[in-house]
């Protein structure tokens, strides 16, 4: 089931039920609304007002996007 929700990105990404979710397409984006599509597996995909996609996060900081360690 997925759950949206209107939330606001802050300076450290967006916190959502004690939980921070950032990516870097977020920095661009801080002080303003958007709204967030929740899945069960705790994954965002994070959109602007407007209804365009603009990034999908991971719970901590961790994007779908590969860490190079």
């Amino acid at each position: 089931m997925n759950s949206l929700f209107q939330t606001k990105v802050h300076r450290n990404g967006i916190k959502f039920q004690g939980i921070y979710y950032r990516h870097p397409a977020l920095n661009c984006y801080q002080d303003t609304d958007v709204i967030i599509l929740l899945n069960k597996k705790r994954k965002l995909k994070i959109f602007n007002l407007s209804g365009q996609l603009i990034c999908k996060a991971l719970p901590d900081g961790f994007t779908e996007e590969k860490k190079v360690t």
